[in-house]
């Protein structure tokens, strides 16, 4: 009488916190006091003499509250705190189960707890017909959640399915014996519970009862689709009778595939007979929750039966016939009564999409994209979800859906604007990206239009910068679809690129990584002009889809607007090393698309990237460097001497600090073989100019003093020598070592006394490249050296992987590249003919101390310069 009177029952209430409060200690002396048994394989006392009394009082509470549950309104507290001990008991056995699992089965408790959970859900669930879910029905169903996760536990439970705690199963060997001994126990007690009769009953109770939705979730999809949609999001699936049910009925699926994909076929039979296509709602029988007819419900939580378990049934539905036949008309059904259903097909569609035939996608396509304009934000995420399984899928082809293309993406910027949740307009937003990307050339006349759809997408999205973020994708794959004729939308492009990369607005920092790889692409996709015998070059044009033919006057006229990003590229990179490595390659694209002109208006702030970065970043950073600075050198030889110079002069003192690692020191020297090779005459300067500020290189212990009576500078070009030559072997690339060697060949006609101290390892170093790449008997190359002005973008996430990697070979950039190459003394000069000519050069520059010097020299490597040389 107490539990059924508000007062009455007044004076039990501290009893029954106080076993509570004992109950929880109880649980955690057990749990955490032990090791667990399913390890140790050592029986746990404390289970045995606490668990069965345990079960004995949840028996004796249920018994008890059976009856007396009353109504919302007379539902008294003392009623509250027996449903919340029948909870918590239920929840110790689950976690005591879990941990302990031989000591559980020993203790004789298993069958019992299995039996009351699986009469727990074999009982019908309450609709909740009501407005609101009333008290007793959310203690019924936390209490069915829990009696779902134990027999969940229990079915995966690695201990009785005879496997080791990693999943693994066990071996023959003597050490397992006691394990397949106490795993055949328990499977022997579990065989005899588990019969065929009770795991049919329990899947269709599962499917029948707890799949169905009730009047609140009916309730809440009506009143916020956005978020009822989230809530079937099965990562929280312990917290939704749904979800819970979905889980455990996949469970048993999984592991009585035979026996049970038979009753989910027969269900489904059942339910096309009890609702067919095309019925009048009005004709159905039954009750209505929410304005559905029961069967409709019941319907829908078939179709997500068969949703869930789409690869156990693989083989039990003929799911052709019932696309054709069926599901394609309910995808279609507009009326209000079948909304359950039409949203489930989507998402049977989605988990069937390997079965989908190429003659189907058609109208499958058109029917998700109907869907989508349903004024019902869960319908909408459901088929755009479904939508993208298919175009991400592996039998997609894109010509099927290029008739789709412009209504799809008329729907998805529509719900974009009408979403307020940051998930559902990233989902969105997702799929036009995926349909951008997939769709190749065959998105090009739809590319205008939605780039003019993104500019109010990014209004809208003011202060979500997730969604912006995927603003600036959508333009990157818009971009690069466009290639060389990308000059048409920078300006719709160019003003969002500028705002992500500015560093005044706060967004930057969020929106910078994804601002420069937009940069990078246009930059990459620039025009470029095919010089003299690129026929194969405008053939990739008419192929691409390039409309426009460039001129040099238009290319850099279309160009210059990138360009003019350098200054805001400057100040990015000087507020963070965040984004060193994607900086470097918008600057190597912008130095391609730029050359000379670039560096004259922009040569300071390019210079000042360099000097914030030198010294001030790791190995790796100063690594990035190099390439970039080698580059310059390459692409404008006499503007970079001049920009370049305090950058040689900071790398120079770095250098023979001592400081940096040899693969710093070696990878550096490129850069001075670089300046050496195309531009002789400023070399001498960056040593003459640190002499006169002062500079002198440290000695360091041990190493050899420069020889007497050296200049200022010939004493920094001897210590600079010796580095270089001490460190040349760390170079592992082939082209850089050959540039080094070349760069060694321009040094000897340097006149310096500086020169001729190291001439020996000088020669040393050429001889050895000429050996490795042009000493074979035939005289040719033996290692193939090819231009390496990029790189990959590695693991760390640059931009969206799939558009830096296409972007690498953008026709505009590979044009670029080509000519750099083209051009490049690297690919054009022999070592073996250049060092004969150095040679004969240095003999006239030095005069009799040259001869001097070759005549001290080793013969050994006297025998292997003439080899090399031909002399």
């Amino acid at each position: 009488d107490s539990l059924d009177s508000p007062l009455a029952g007044q004076p039990l209430l501290p009893s029954f916190e106080r076993w509570l409060l004992l109950l929880k200690i109880m649980r955690r002396l057990i749990l955490f006091g032990y090791p667990s048994d399913a390890k140790s394989l050592q029986p746990v006392a404390a289970v045995n003499v606490c668990v069965p009394p345990m079960v004995q009082t949840l028996m004796s509470l249920i018994a008890l509250r059976e009856g007396r549950s009353g109504s919302a309104g007379s539902r008294s507290q003392l009623m509250a705190m027996l449903e919340r001990g029948i909870l918590k008991l239920l929840k110790t056995q689950c976690q005591v189960m879990e941990a302990h699992p031989w000591s559980y089965h020993a203790s004789t408790v298993l069958v019992p707890v299995l039996n009351l959970c699986c009469e727990q859900l074999l009982q019908r669930r309450g609709s909740s017909g009501g407005s609101s879910q009333s008290a007793p029905q959310a203690a019924a169903d936390h209490f069915n959640i829990q009696c779902m996760v134990f027999i969940k536990g229990v079915l995966e439970c690695n201990a009785y399915r005879g496997r080791t705690s990693a999943g693994t199963s066990l071996g023959g060997s003597e050490q397992d014996a006691p394990l397949r001994q106490l795993a055949s126990a328990a499977q022997a007690t579990l065989s005899g519970f588990w019969t065929a009769e009770r795991l049919s009953q329990l899947t269709s109770a599962l499917v029948t009862n707890h799949l169905v939705l009730t009047a609140r979730d009916l309730e809440e999809w009506s009143s916020s689709p956005e978020n009822y949609y989230a809530s079937c999001d099965s990562s929280g699936w312990q917290e939704h009778v749904n979800l819970c049910a979905e889980n455990l009925y996949l469970t048993m699926l999984k592991a009585n595939r035979e026996l049970l994909s038979p009753v989910v076929v027969h269900l489904l039979q059942q339910v096309s007979s009890s609702c067919p296509v095309g019925v009048d709602p009005a004709a159905l029988p039954g009750d209505r929750v929410g304005g559905i007819p029961s069967p409709v419900l019941l319907k829908d939580a078939v179709y997500n039966a068969v949703a869930v378990g789409a690869y156990e049934l693989h083989d039990y539905v003929d799911w052709t016939p019932w696309l054709r036949s069926t599901l394609l008309q309910e995808l279609a059904e507009g009326r209000q009564e079948f909304k359950p259903v039409r949203r489930r097909v989507a998402r049977l569609i989605a988990q069937w999409v390997a079965r989908v035939e190429h003659e189907d996608r058609p109208a499958v396509y058109r029917g998700l994209i109907e869907a989508m304009t349903v004024q019902d934000a869960c319908m909408q995420l459901t088929a755009v979800d479904a939508l993208r399984t298919l175009i991400d899928d592996w039998n997609f082809r894109d010509e099927q859906f290029v008739e789709f293309v412009g209504p799809t993406m008329t729907v998805l910027v529509r719900n974009l604007s009408d979403a307020s949740e940051l998930d559902s307009q990233t989902q969105t937003f997702n799929l036009m990206n995926l349909i951008i990307e997939r769709m190749g050339d065959n998105i090009r006349p739809y590319v205008e239009p939605i780039l003019r759809l993104l500019p109010q997408l990014w209004q809208d999205a003011e202060g979500m910068s997730l969604v912006r973020i995927q603003v600036l994708l959508a333009m990157q794959r818009l971009v690069h679809v466009l290639g060389m004729d990308c000059p048409a939308a920078f300006p719709l492009v160019l003003p969002h690129l500028e705002y992500s990369i500015n560093v005044q607005h706060p967004e930057s920092i969020s929106l910078m990584e994804d601002g420069l790889g937009l940069l990078l692409v246009a930059a990459r996709n620039a025009p470029a002009v095919a010089g003299p015998g690129a026929a194969s070059t405008s053939g990739q044009a008419a192929s691409s889809g390039t409309t426009m033919q460039w001129t040099p006057e238009s290319a850099a006229a279309a160009a210059a607007p990138l360009l003019a990003q350098v200054p805001a590229l400057a100040t990015a990179m000087a507020s963070s090393t965040e984004h060193i490595q994607l900086g470097m390659q918008v600057l190597s694209s912008l130095v391609l698309l730029g050359g000379q002109p670039l560096l004259q208006r922009y040569g300071q702030e390019v210079s000042s990237i360099f000097l914030n970065f030198l010294g001030n970043v790791s190995e790796r950073g100063m690594l990035l460097l190099f390439p970039v600075l080698d580059l310059i050198v390459s692409v404008a030889p006499q503007a970079a001497a001049d920009v370049l110079q305090p950058v040689l002069h900071k790398l120079l003192a770095l250098l023979l600090a001592g400081q940096e690692s040899t693969l710093v020191i070696s990878n550096a020297m490129v850069v001075y073989a670089r300046v050496l090779l195309q531009n002789p005459g400023a070399f001498p300067l960056v040593f003459q100019q640190a002499a006169a500020q002062g500079f002198s290189a440290p000695r360091k212990e041990g190493s050899a003093p420069p020889p007497p009576g050296l200049a200022p500078p010939d004493a920094l070009l001897w210590s600079f020598i010796d580095l270089w030559t001490d460190s040349f072997d760390g170079l592992a690339s082939t082209r850089y070592r050959k540039t080094c060697a070349l760069g060694l060949c321009s040094l000897l006609l340097l006149p310096s006394p500086a020169v001729l101290a190291c001439i020996d390892s000088m020669l040393v170093a050429v001889t050895g490249v000429w050996n490795e790449q042009e000493g074979g008997a035939d005289g040719e190359v033996r290692a193939e050296v090819g231009a390496e002005y990029s790189w990959a973008a590695g693991d760390e996430g640059i931009i969206d992987i799939s558009v830096a990697t296409a972007s690498e070979d953008a026709e505009g950039e590979a044009i670029r590249r080509r000519a750099l190459a083209a051009a490049d003394p690297v690919n054009t000069l022999k070592l073996g003919p250049t060092l004969r000519g150095s040679l004969h050069q240095a003999a006239e520059a030095h005069g009799p101390p040259f001869q001097a010097a070759m005549s001290q020299m080793d013969p050994a490597i006297m025998a292997q310069l003439k080899v090399a040389a031909g002399l």
